[in-house]
């Protein structure tokens, strides 16, 4: 529920974003980012299978994918890619709600969408949870961003000494009602829950970005950063309650600007070597085939 204007470099004065407004200023920043639908589930359908909800059909929060489609990790295996989820899921349908671990027994588990390794719960995640590694339920306390940058950086440097390349998907939970973040990420948002949240996931990407330079892997890394819908109540509502469209109409759930124009970052330093912005439309359905064509998968 990060909207367009919960980033520094798209104007966000509440907080600083220090590790997203630093990926803006190495690499590409999108000003035309949109998510495929104003809700969770159908965007990052859109991402793993590079077609819009109303083709793949998955049309609302909580619709499951369809096992006949085929999904980014299962293009890029093809070509001698890991591949691994961490995070939300949020593919395998049943009723709305926290997250919980799925069990290996899940017919739709991100295993049997091409994922060798996935430490995963069904949708969202605060503090102190137990998400799910492969099946085996694992509870880590703190911040969930950071519990799930911390295993795909472990999933990262085993692919990075064996010199295998890798695709990790790490799906955020927050910013997202109940909005729990910790309570030094909550003091250093002047005691805002949502701006709170939104200083862990800035953190935990910060972490990642570090840790791709400590690898020594970061310049021939593709990095993407978005979000998967607007914030949820207009700004002229409740300001920054639930975070900021920039002034753009309508919210999370519509398709108003302000439900679906998301921020979106690429950093990758061996092929951006100069920072720049660009107002071409992209919409995350874009970024399948993106990688499928750079890395001439046919």
């Amino acid at each position: 529920d990060q909207g367009w204007g919960d980033t520094g470099c798209n104007g966000l004065k509440r907080i600083p974003t220090a590790a997203l407004d630093a990926m803006a200023a190495a690499g590409l920043r999108f000003d035309r980012f949109y998510a495929a639908h104003p809700s969770c589930t159908p965007t990052r359908a859109s991402v793993l299978t590079g077609r819009h909800p109303n083709r793949m059909g998955a049309f609302w929060p909580g619709m499951p994918l369809r096992k006949e489609e085929m999904t980014i990790a299962q293009s890029v295996k093809r070509v001698g890619y890991t591949t691994a989820h961490f995070g939300k899921w949020h593919m395998s349908g049943g009723a709305p709600g926290k997250g919980r671990a799925l069990e290996a027994s899940d017919p739709l588990h991100p295993g049997h969408f091409g994922f060798d390794e996935w430490f995963t719960v069904s949708n969202w995640f605060d503090t102190d949870w137990t998400f799910s590694r492969k099946g085996e339920p694992v509870k880590v306390p703190g911040d969930g961003s950071d519990a799930i940058v911390a295993e795909a950086l472990k999933f990262i440097e085993k692919n990075a000494k064996e010199d295998k390349p890798f695709l990790a998907l790490v799906w955020f939970g927050s910013p997202h009602v109940p909005l729990k973040p910790t309570p030094e990420d909550l003091a250093a948002a002047g005691g805002s829950a949502f701006y709170g949240e939104m200083v862990g996931v800035d953190h935990a990407m910060g972490t990642l970005r570090a840790g791709l330079r400590k690898l020594g892997i970061a310049d021939n890394t593709m990095l993407w950063f978005n979000s998967d819908n607007g914030a949820w109540v207009d700004e002229k509502s409740t300001p920054d309650a639930y975070g900021s469209n920039g002034g753009l109409h309508g919210h999370k759930g519509q398709l108003w600007e302000g439900g679906i124009r998301v921020p979106g970052l690429l950093e990758w330093p061996a092929r951006i070597r100069q920072p720049r912005s660009t107002a071409v439309r992209v919409s995350t359905s874009d970024i399948y085939p993106t990688i499928v064509d750079l890395l001439k998968i046919r």
